[in-house]
C-alpha cells in the first residue's frame, strides 16, 4: 500500500484533467482498502485537477472511517472549488483543528452565496486567527453587503496586526468605504508603517485625491514601507498631478518603491512607458529589472524583444529570477499558428541555460505553447553535496537541531527534522553557518497560507 500510495501521488502531479482515463482511475482508489491510498487518491485528484471527482470526495469527507482520509478529501474539495456539498463543509467550522475549521469557512464561500454569511462569519470570533484569517477571505469572497458589515465590525475591535492589514486589502479590492474613517484615524495613531501603508492605499482607492493631503504628509515620514504604499495610492489616483510624486519615488534608494513606482507610472503614464521600461531595465536591483521584464510581456512589446535575446544569452550576467521573466515574458508572444522567431530563440536559449529552474521552464513553454516536447534537453540539476557528506554531517546529532529566527516581530523557533529531510536540514544550517540569511528579508507574508 505504501509503493502504491506513492505511485498514485506521483499520478497527480503528472496528470492533468484531460486526462480521462487516469482520472477514473484515481477515483476508483477512493475505495481502495488501505486508508494511505484513499488519502493519497484525493490529494492526486485535487493536484490533477479533476473536477468531476466532486460528488466522491464529498462522500469520502462525510462518511470515511479514517479522519486523516476525510480531511484530504475535505482539502481537495476546497482546493477543486467545488460549490455544491455546502452540507459537508458546514459539519466541519466547529472541528478541533483550525486547519480544518479554516478550510470549512472557505469551502462555505466558495458558492459566493448570501445565505452563507452569517455561518461563515462565526469563524471571525474564531480563537485561532488563522481561521480568523481564514473567515476574512471567506467573506471577501461572498463580497456582499452583509459580509462586509461583518468584517466593518471586526475591524472596528481588531488588535492584531495582520488581520487588520487583511482586512484593509479586503476592502480595497471591493472599494467598500464603510471603514474609511476609522483608518483615518488608524494612519493618525499608529506606529506601525504597514498599518499606515495599507490604510492609505485603501483611502486612496475609495477617497481618490481627497487623500493628497495625507499622502504628502506620509511621504515627510521617509519611511520605505510607507513609500511603496503611498506609490500604490497615487498610481489608484492617477492624473497629472501625481506624475511628479512617483517619479521622485522611481528615483528612491529603496528598491521595492523603485518597483511599486515603476508599476504605478506604468498605470497611468502610457505615454511614457518606453521611459519607465528602460530605466527599470537598467536598474542595478534584479526584482525591478523583473518587473520591467514582467512588463514588457504584459504590453507584448515586441521592440524590446532583441534586448530581452541579449539579455538571455549572457546568463551569468543574472540572477535566476530574471532569467525566468525573461522567457515567460517571451511566452507572450508564441503563438503556434504564428510564431514569432525571436520569442522563440529567447525560450530556445532559457531551454539551454545552466539553471535546471530557467531550462525546465522553457521546456514546458515549448509543450503548452508551441505543442513541442523538448524535455530530453531540460539541464540537469547538479548536486551540490554527496550522500556520504550528508550522512556524516547528520551522525553528529543525537536529536534534532534547533533554530531561532530573529525578527523585526519577534523570534521565530524551528526544528530541524533531519531524518525527513536530510539535505534541506544540511543546506538550511550550511547557509546559517554562510550568515546568508543575516538581514534577509521575507520575500512574502501570504496570511493562513
Amino acid at each position: 500500500p505504501v509503493r502504491l500510495a506513492s505511485a498514485i501521488n506521483a499520478v497527480g502531479r503528472l496528470a492533468d484533467s484531460n486526462m480521462t482515463g487516469v482520472g477514473d482511475e484515481l477515483i476508483a482508489y477512493l475505495n481502495h482498502s488501505d486508508h494511505q491510498v484513499r488519502e493519497a487518491a484525493c490529494n492526486a485528484l485535487w493536484r490533477a485537477g479533476i473536477k468531476r471527482a466532486g460528488s466522491a470526495l464529498a462522500e469520502i469527507a462525510g462518511g470515511d472511517p479514517v479522519r486523516k482520509v476525510k480531511i484530504a478529501a475535505l482539502y481537495g474539495l476546497v482546493r477543486l472549488g467545488i460549490k455544491e456539498p455546502v452540507g459537508t463543509y458546514s459539519e466541519w467550522i466547529a472541528d478541533a483543528d483550525p486547519f480544518v475549521r479554516a478550510l470549512a469557512f472557505r469551502g462555505l464561500s466558495l458558492p459566493k452565496d448570501d445565505q452563507w454569511t452569517t455561518m461563515v462569519a462565526v469563524g471571525l470570533n474564531d480563537r485561532d486567527n488563522n481561521v480568523v484569517s481564514g473567515a476574512v477571505s471567506a467573506l471577501t469572497g461572498i463580497g456582499s453587503t452583509k459580509a462586509m458589515e461583518f468584517l466593518a465590525a471586526r475591524y472596528e475591535n481588531e488588535t492584531d496586526e495582520k488581520l487588520k492589514i487583511q482586512m484593509l486589502g479586503s476592502f480595497t479590492l471591493l472599494k467598500n468605504e464603510a471603514i474609511a474613517e476609522r483608518v483615518g484615524l488608524d494612519i493618525d495613531s499608529s506606529e506601525s508603517p504597514e498599518i499606515k501603508a495599507a490604510g492609505i492605499v485603501y483611502l486612496a482607492k475609495v477617497r481618490g485625491s481627497e487623500t493628497m493631503a495625507l499622502i504628502d504628509s506620509l511621504l515627510r515620514l521617509k519611511d520605505p514601507t510607507i513609500n511603496g504604499g503611498v506609490a500604490q495610492a497615487l498610481g489608484s489616483i492617477g492624473g497629472e498631478y501625481v506624475k511628479p510624486r512617483l517619479n521622485a519615488l522611481f528615483k528612491d534608494s529603496i528598491p521595492e518603491v523603485r518597483g511599486a513606482a515603476f508599476d504605478a507610472l506604468c498605470s497611468i503614464d502610457q505615454v511614457n512607458v518606453d521611459y519607465y521600461l528602460n530605466t527599470a531595465l537598467a536598474d542595478d536591483d534584479y526584482v525591478v529589472v523583473s518587473q520591467a521584464v514582467d512588463k514588457i510581456g504584459q504590453l507584448k512589446s515586441t521592440q524590446y524583444l532583441h534586448q530581452l535575446l541579449g539579455m538571455i544569452k549572457l546568463p551569468e550576467e543574472w540572477e535566476t529570477d530574471v532569467k525566468r521573466s525573461i522567457i515567460a515574458a517571451a511566452a507572450e508572444f508564441l503563438d503556434s499558428a504564428d510564431v514569432d522567431s525571436l520569442a522563440e530563440d529567447i525560450v530556445y536559449h532559457g531551454l539551454l541555460d545552466k539553471d535546471y529552474l530557467v531550462s525546465k521552464e522553457a521546456a514546458a513553454i515549448y509543450k503548452n505553447k508551441l505543442g513541442i516536447d523538448k524535455s530530453s534537453f531540460i539541464t540537469k540539476p547538479e548536486g551540490l553535496v554527496s550522500r556520504n557528506e550528508i550522512k556524516k554531517f547528520i551522525t553528529g546529532f543525537v536529536k534534532n537541531p534547533k533554530a531561532i529566527i530573529s525578527t523585526d516581530k519577534g523570534e521565530i523557533e524551528i526544528e530541524l527534522d533531519y531524518h525527513l529531510a536530510p539535505l534541506a536540514v544540511y543546506n538550511f544550517m550550511k547557509l546559517t553557518r554562510e550568515k546568508f540569511y543575516d538581514g534577509l528579508k521575507f520575500n512574502r507574508e501570504v496570511p493562513a497560507f
